[in-house]
């Protein structure tokens, strides 16, 4: 695992509140009153595929996704396998919880879905199921 490395940015600049279209929500499925909502955008070139939903900064991006009907293929959802990775475009992600990807490929922008959290709007390119 490599903890020092927990938070990956790519192209963005710094954001704070009043730029930010990011929201704070109730989310009372973890007992908490409020938390930061971000907008994540994927895409998938390949399908022409282009959605926005908003994940709470508590949430991995992969359980959002299939929330609102995108189908990321996945498989051990505890970042410990590369099925549901994706490519961040632009923002920042939380990446502490996985443990497969190297340093090399985080700095390239890889991260895995299944474990990823948004601390940013973000756009992140992903690999859609075939399953659509």
């Amino acid at each position: 695992m490599h903890s020092s490395l927990s938070t990956l940015t790519v192209n963005s600049d710094p954001v704070n509140s009043e730029q930010s279209n990011s929201e704070i929500q109730p989310d009372l499925r973890k007992g908490k009153r409020f938390m930061k909502t971000y907008k994540v955008t994927l895409i998938d070139n390949s399908r022409g595929f282009q959605q926005t939903i908003d994940v709470p900064e508590t949430e991995a991006i992969l359980m959002e996704a299939a929330e609102a009907g995108i189908k990321i293929p996945f498989e051990c959802v505890m970042g410990a396998c590369a099925i549901c990775q994706g490519k961040v475009i632009s923002g920042t992600v939380d990446l502490s919880e996985q443990s497969f990807l190297s340093a090399r490929e985080i700095d390239e922008g890889y991260v895995l879905t299944c474990v990823a959290k948004p601390t940013s709007d973000c756009t992140i390119e992903v690999q859609l199921d075939d399953y659509l």
